[in-house]
């Protein structure tokens, strides 16, 4: 009776990190905590390379529009700093990196303009995710293609884009955009302006 005991408790085990992991692989909630997990650990975080002039590529013209349908092109914001994600709500790693996106977005309210893109065009879905989780973030989709050098086949994506238009960011997969790293490289791209 001494030996089943053991064999119970290892099959037990056992059983709990297939549940584990088949909650993890098919659960995108329980996979985008599992990365925001490694964020606040210091994984997934964002390479800023230090550039003394932006001489980064002009960034393509995409066509954006809202969900009460205005839209404008990405040109129109010339002059000012933008801040663009592609992402999606089905996306684990998309919804890791949202609560730190929020908290940058906080830091430069009014500063820089934060585009997030929803790659699935469907903008009520989108609306009610950031409302579900109280983040103030505006969501766009393109009713142009995103082609060039804002094209990417890995969401997330986020992109940084000067005052002159410039991409000088970009950053695909996951990443805890509350890095100081990031935030003196925006500070410095506004005290270029």
């Amino acid at each position: 009776m001494a030996n089943t005991y053991p064999s119970i408790f290892s099959w037990l085990i056992n059983l709990l990190f297939i549940a584990a992991l088949i909650i993890i692989l098919f659960f995108p909630p329980a996979k985008a905590l599992l990365i925001r997990g490694g964020m606040h650990i210091g994984l997934f975080q964002p390479e800023v390379t230090e550039q003394k002039v932006p001489d980064g590529p002009v960034a393509e013209d995409i066509i954006l529009e809202v969900q009460d349908g205005k839209a404008f092109h990405l040109s129109d914001l010339k002059g000012k700093i933008v801040f663009m994600n592609f992402w999606a709500t089905w996306c684990p790693p998309c919804i890791a990196e949202m609560p730190s996106i929020n908290s940058l977005r906080k830091e430069f309210k009014g500063k820089v303009v934060f585009i997030m893109v929803d790659i699935d065009n469907d903008l009520g879905k989108s609306v009610e995710f950031m409302r579900d989780r109280n983040y103030d973030l505006q969501v766009y989709r393109t009713t142009s293609s995103v082609k060039g050098n804002l094209a990417s086949k890995v969401i997330p994506s986020s992109f940084i884009i000067n005052q002159h238009g410039q991409i000088v960011f970009h950053h695909k997969g996951a990443a805890d955009y509350s890095n100081t790293k990031l935030t003196t490289f925006l500070n410095k791209l506004l005290l270029s302006n």
